[in-house]
């Protein structure tokens, strides 16, 4: 089953369009897991457990493991464990590097991880992605427009493609090159939230690709102003801190079950709602 299918199924079972992040910075885990080996694995597995009903896809930023080194892989690894098999795992590490490197990246997140998606630097163009397109039925959400602050000073710069004379922002270059780059199917885009006014120019270039939209919640971004723009798209909202982190006694596992399940119910509500 490719990523796609996978998502699709997964919508249609659990009527979701939200992907929660497992974001889990070790320094913010309640006191009640503590206590364990393994408080992390244990942590995101209890989220897991929770929000499994409502979401179509669980995203793992990297970051938060690697830091930790081989103690942080482990947890990475019951993490992966814990995710039911039918539920797309997008491993969200923003590689990019020659060929030569991708390669290997690549190899780890599909091969060592089973991820069913990455998330990739596009910076040194087609060399570094295609390693990582050469997993059939996996998908390379690609960076195009991102939700940091300082994201416009490279991606509005205007630039004009090889051999043409049209100018225009940088993330629009990038959303038409990964367009091109899809001929199996196998790119998607990573678009924030924060930037809702350029989703619609986004989908006219890169018609048909699936997008990963950050930036809901802690980074200011409207669901109602995205959604608005997603109808007809396969596309996932993330929302990480504001789900894992929403509860700290006890009762956080129920916090944040009760969090994803309320933007689930805002996104399907905004969707029927026209």
């Amino acid at each position: 089953m490719t990523f796609i299918e996978k998502y699709r199924e997964i919508v249609q079972k659990n009527k979701s369009y939200v992907c929660v992040g497992l974001d889990s910075d070790f320094d913010k885990l309640p006191e009640t897991v503590r206590q364990f080996p393994d408080p992390q694995g244990l942590f995101n597995n209890l989220i897991i457990e929770a929000t499994k009903d409502y979401v179509c896809a669980y995203k793992i930023n990297i970051a938060f493991y690697e830091c930790r080194g081989a103690a942080g892989w482990m947890s990475l690894e019951a993490t992966l464990k814990g995710i039911p098999g039918d539920i797309p795992v997008i491993i969200d590490a923003k590689r990019g590097d020659i060929g030569n490197t991708s390669k290997k990246y690549a190899q780890a997140i599909y091969e060592q991880l089973g991820a069913d998606a990455v998330t990739l630097n596009p910076y040194l163009g087609i060399d570094a992605v295609e390693p990582f397109l050469e997993y059939e039925g996996r998908c390379a959400f690609i960076l195009c427009h991102t939700t940091n602050k300082s994201s416009s000073e490279f991606q509005h710069a205007m630039v004009s493609a090889e051999g043409s004379s049209r100018t225009g922002p940088l993330y629009e270059l990038v959303a038409r090159r990964v367009a091109e780059w899809n001929k199996t199917g196998s790119c998607g885009l990573v678009v924030g939230a924060n930037v809702p006014e350029h989703i619609s120019r986004i989908c006219e270039l890169a018609p048909g690709l699936p997008l990963l939209i950050p930036g809901i919640g802690a980074q200011k971004g409207s669901v109602r102003d995205v959604v608005t723009q997603l109808r007809g798209i396969d596309f996932m909202i993330n929302s990480s801190r504001n789900i894992i982190f929403a509860g700290e006694g006890e009762d956080f596992q129920e916090e944040a079950a009760g969090q994803a399940m309320a933007l689930r119910d805002i996104i399907n509500d905004l969707l029927e709602k026209g």
